[in-house]
C-alpha cells in the first residue's frame, strides 16, 4: 500500500513518536521501523498534519506504533487516551 496523508494529534504534555513498519503482521515497537514522525505534545492539543503527494510505498503492509522516544529501538508505551492517529492510504 501507499500512505498519502497523516494527521496525528497529542493532548499529552510530552512529544510522542509515530513509527511506521513495513510488515503484514502486528508490529513490535522498536523493531523494523521504516519511518518516524514527531507528534508534538501540549495539554491544550498539538499535532502534525501533512500530505504526501507521491505517497510512501510499503511493500509488505502498513503498520504503526506510537512510542515516547525518538530512538528507532524505543518501545516505551504512551497513554492511548492522549493520541489520535489518522492514516490515509490506498
Amino acid at each position: 500500500g501507499q500512505v498519502y496523508a497523516i494527521a496525528v494529534f497529542n493532548i499529552g504534555a510530552v512529544d510522542a513518536w509515530l513509527k511506521f513498519h513495513d510488515t503484514p503482521v502486528l508490529p513490535t515497537a522498536g523493531a523494523n521501523v521504516s519511518q518516524s514522525y514527531c507528534i508534538p505534545g501540549a495539554t491544550t492539543g498539538a499535532g502534525l498534519v501533512f500530505n504526501i503527494d507521491k505517497g510512501i510505498t510499503f511493500l509488505n503492509g502498513i503498520a504503526i506504533t506510537v512510542v515516547d522516544g525518538i530512538a528507532v529501538t524505543d518501545s516505551t508505551v504512551v497513554a492511548a487516551a492522549n493520541i489520535s492517529v489518522n492514516i490515509y492510504y490506498k
